[in-house]
């Protein structure tokens, strides 16, 4: 008789090639093994003490994407898929993204609200809806719209991005998005009302 059984342990930790700079979420076999590590994925930097920090929301599905020309049973770290839960979401999915306001303030923003502790931190935020990002952002001309979209969601030259947070979705269409916004928002709110 054949044992079919298989066991995949799923540990998040550092890895040696990253130098302990970031949590991944890794594949390890029965005898912790590393298995199938193309397919790790990296959930952030690793968090103060590797206690302490930001959350990341992943979406495990199983889905055996051989064919039907298979022979025999997949492997069990064949067929597990880990992705970003925003990756998976509806495209209507609107989420408010989070950052540290500078890479200065990730530590104390880590110590001072993260999964064990919620009290407060140095925050900027954006909307994304649509895989476009908006935000508000003081202007050198006071009266100049201070809505903004970002060139790309989750990324800035300033801001280190945290986490996301899905909010639901929108009934409205994408273009029906950026008409509210562009169209109605953006004129009440000047870029000299930031503070």
């Amino acid at each position: 008789e054949v044992d079919t059984s298989q066991v995949l342990h799923c540990v998040v930790g550092p890895v040696e090639i990253d130098g302990d700079a970031h949590d991944w979420l890794q594949y390890r076999g029965r005898d912790w093994e590393a298995l199938a590590q193309d397919r790790w994925v990296a959930l952030g930097r690793r968090h103060l003490l590797g206690a302490v920090g930001g959350s990341v929301d992943i979406q495990l599905t199983f889905r055996d994407a051989r064919g039907e020309a298979s022979d025999g049973l997949a492997d069990v770290c064949e067929i597990v898929h880990f992705e970003y839960a925003s990756k998976c979401s509806p495209a209507n999915t609107v989420f408010l993204n989070v950052f540290d306001l500078a890479s200065a303030m990730s530590i104390p923003n880590a110590v001072l609200c993260n999964t064990v502790f919620n009290t407060f931190g140095a925050f900027h935020a954006a909307v994304e809806v649509y895989g476009e990002e908006w935000s508000f952002y003081r202007t050198p001309n006071p009266t100049c719209c201070g809505v903004c979209k970002s060139l790309r969601p989750r990324q800035h030259p300033v801001h280190v991005y945290r986490q996301s947070i899905p909010l639901g979705t929108t009934t409205l269409k994408d273009w029906e998005v950026r008409y509210l916004i562009r169209g109605k928002l953006a004129t009440k709110w000047p870029g000299g009302g930031y503070d």
